[in-house]
């Protein structure tokens, strides 16, 4: 048994992962693919002058700065008003993070960055909760990951291949921002899967040899080559690294061929997809 597919270095990772990450063009490595930590952007220091704007005299009203702005897309709004139903902790410690952000630099973000950095902090608090979802719902990941990559390879190759890599940049962040009405579906898709497995808590076995052997097979007959596959399954680098173009399309096979799978072995992998994306 090859002991990286426990550690699953895989698409499905960097790709959740990515929304999280505030990294402008992270080097890449040769060829692999890989999860770094979370890149969270420095503070700049508050200018001296000129004085703030009124509506960042304290961090109260810069919180109010920045819920206006969620506010103001209709898109994003449900996502942000689900985690406060739901999760009003995590929701009250992350505003007031953007709030004290938003008083020091005297400025607000963007929506989509707020998004992001929404979604990387519920990942850490809570992510481990959606491998415990029910089926349907943690299907529903991995569909919507699927849409947006495929959204992304009809975009731009290298940011497909980017994402992939496990790097955001301000490339995805202008996708988003054409794209909101899809990565809405996304963020919510991950929140529901969390908010069920609080509730649901289904345990479920570790895959094996054999499901990763199907997935295997499942790649095979999508036409993946040998050194797609040890990228995609076991993270053996290849050599030389694969084209952008070839790496997006393995990318949209792959969660194709996850699709296809038995649903017992599907759910497995992808429970332990989503385990392993709240422990990045």
């Amino acid at each position: 048994m090859h002991a990286l597919r426990f550690i699953l270095i895989a698409i499905s990772i960097a790709m959740f992962a990515a929304l999280g990450w505030r990294a402008v063009n992270p080097p890449r490595p040769p060829g692999r693919i890989v999860t770094p930590e979370p890149v969270i952007p420095e503070i700049a220091a508050p200018e001296p002058e000129p004085p703030p704007p009124s509506s960042f005299e304290t961090p109260a009203k810069a919180r109010g700065a920045v819920e206006d702005r969620i506010a103001q897309d209709g898109d994003f709004e449900p996502f942000f008003s689900s985690l406060r139903d739901n999760f009003a902790s995590d929701y009250t410690k992350i505003l007031d993070g953007f709030a004290k952000v938003a008083f020091e630099k005297r400025q607000v973000e963007s929506v989509d960055y707020y998004l992001s950095e929404s979604i990387r902090g519920l990942r850490q608090a809570r992510g481990l909760l959606a491998a415990q979802a029910e089926s349907s719902l943690l299907d529903r990941i991995f569909v919507m990951q699927a849409a947006v990559i495929e959204a992304l390879a009809a975009t731009d190759a290298r940011l497909c291949a980017d994402f992939i890599y496990g790097g955001a940049s301000e490339a995805f962040f202008a996708f988003s921002e054409t794209h909101r009405p899809l990565i809405a579906e996304m963020a919510l898709a991950n929140l529901a899967a969390i908010i069920d497995g609080a509730s649901s808590k289904i345990a479920r076995l570790t895959p094996g040899e054999a499901e990763f052997q199907e997935l295997e097979d499942a790649l095979v007959a999508m036409g993946l080559g040998r050194d797609e596959i040890d990228a995609l399954i076991d993270g053996k680098a290849p050599d030389p690294p694969l084209p952008d173009a070839r790496m997006c399309a393995a990318g949209v096979s792959y969660l194709k061929a996850l699709a296809g799978l038995p649903e017992g072995t599907r759910i497995r992998i992808e429970a332990l997809v989503a385990e392993l994306m709240a422990r990045t």
